[in-house]
């Protein structure tokens, strides 16, 4: 690896754990004091190439097997320890790079019809890990390593009273169609009179899908607050829909106000195509307000190598695109906030990236993973664990669409389960800015 990705990779490790003075790592060096990491890969990210799956190695830590994807010819153990130093045989450092920065993206030609990375071709389906923050496990091993040789213990920036936090997050795309689609739902379950209901208020210009103070009230009732990503184009673009709502208009402005008031965070929803064209970002950021500090890209748009690029140029704080459509679980193989790589300059960008963990659309839809609401919480439950047991800093999305009684009849409940469900684990609710300040503390 380049010394940019080295110290990328050491540098986020640095900012999860508070490292006193003295502790050494170094990476594939003779003289073997400290901490060593041999290094396996080579010079693979020195071209533009993908990942060859036969050469992983399995190895067993903290009772979970996980996939080392660059390893030593010979099995040995994980971390080797002598009086004073350690070494760690298997390259944990090239591994989590290689999940960081989208490097499997990279290298991938394949792309869904909205050309996105499609989940299928990513090395979590070949090998049934989606739910598995790899690189914190990673971490894990350094970690032990370092407590080890040093006879010191270690401390988590993520060592709080919370087991972990979520952040509750909303994209905005339709707010003014609600009548037709929740009318329509309602006279296939032959609601009559309710699909009647329906259309006779859509008359007096209200609509089911105008819900932004219910979801307001929502989280007042739990004592929590929500990122709103907001949509600021409002036409067909590559054959995608776009917002039903003008974000200038009265009625939206008030209710702008509104979730001020309630202390939720307002952010961007990134049209189709702003994820490649930093001049676009900007012009829609700046539409919304100026004050918007991050979002996500609408159809979750994210194209390696230019959006973390886009993203950086752009001057956002934060992004929360980087979920999986078709699977829950840890598309970049890791449960904490961590700083998007721009491989078309080799460097860090100063962007954070909050993993989008669960999605509703990726649970219910057919085309997806197709779960029944009444499956929800047991689907949900592999993430939730892996999260207390590292005490993860993730973002969820749940769009004010499936806050609604007909179309996405029990999906309001599901989504009640869930708030619960996070605070009797002990976890925090919030929004997505206030997970970044939070996880900044520990730099």
């Amino acid at each position: 690896m380049t010394e940019n990705k080295l110290n990328y990779i050491l540098g986020l490790f640095r900012k999860f754990y508070d490292l006193p003075g003295g502790v050494s790592i170094s990476y594939d060096t003779t003289d073997h004091t400290g901490i060593t990491i041999l290094n396996q890969a080579g010079d693979f990210f020195e071209a533009k190439r993908p990942l060859d799956t036969s050469n992983i190695r399995w190895k067993t830590w903290k009772n979970r097997s996980i996939p080392i994807l660059f390893a030593p010819d010979v099995d040995s153990e994980l971390i080797k320890s002598g009086p004073s130093s350690s070494v760690i045989p298997y390259d944990i450092l090239a591994s989590s790079f290689y999940f960081l920065s989208n490097w499997q993206e990279y290298t991938c030609d394949n792309t869904d019809q909205y050309d996105r990375f499609p989940y299928k071709e990513s090395l979590q389906y070949k090998l049934d890990i989606p739910c598995v923050p790899v690189v914190n496990y990673y971490f894990d091993i350094l970690k032990t390593a370092i407590e080890r040789t040093y006879n010191i213990k270690l401390s988590s920036i993520f060592s709080r009273d919370e087991s972990y936090s979520i952040a509750l997050t909303h994209d905005i795309d339709t707010l003014h169609s609600g009548w037709l689609q929740e009318g329509y739902a309602a006279l296939k379950e032959g609601q009559i009179i309710q699909a009647a209901i329906i259309g006779l208020q859509r008359f007096f210009g209200d609509d089911p899908w105008f819900n932004l103070n219910e979801l307001a009230e929502l989280e007042q009732k739990y004592g929590i607050s929500g990122s709103y990503f907001f949509l600021s184009r409002n036409r067909v673009i590559n054959d995608i829909e776009h917002a039903d709502y003008s974000i200038s208009s009265q009625k939206l402005q008030e209710q702008l106000e509104l979730l001020n008031h309630a202390n939720a965070e307002i952010g961007i929803h990134g049209s189709y195509g702003a994820h490649l064209d930093d001049n676009q970002l900007e012009r829609e950021v700046n539409k919304i307000g100026a004050s918007i500090q991050g979002g996500r890209f609408h159809f979750l748009s994210f194209e390696v190598p230019r959006t973390p690029y886009v993203l950086d140029r752009a001057g956002l704080t934060y992004d929360s695109t980087l979920g999986f459509s078709e699977q829950i679980g840890f598309r970049n193989g890791i449960a904490h906030p961590f700083l998007l790589y721009d491989l078309l300059n080799d460097r860090p960008t100063t962007v954070w990236e909050i993993p989008l963990v669960i999605m509703d659309t990726t649970l219910k839809h057919s085309q997806y993973m197709g779960i029944h609401q009444d499956d929800v919480m047991e689907t949900i439950k592999p993430v939730l664990s892996e999260l207390m047991k590292f005490r993860g800093n993730v973002a969820i999305l749940w769009h004010n669409s499936y806050y609604s009684n007909f179309k996405y009849s029990g999906w309001k409940e599901v989504l009640i389960k869930i708030i619960e469900k996070i605070q009797s684990d002990g976890g925090t609710i919030s929004t997505a800015l206030e997970l970044v300040p939070d996880f900044q503390q520990g730099t």
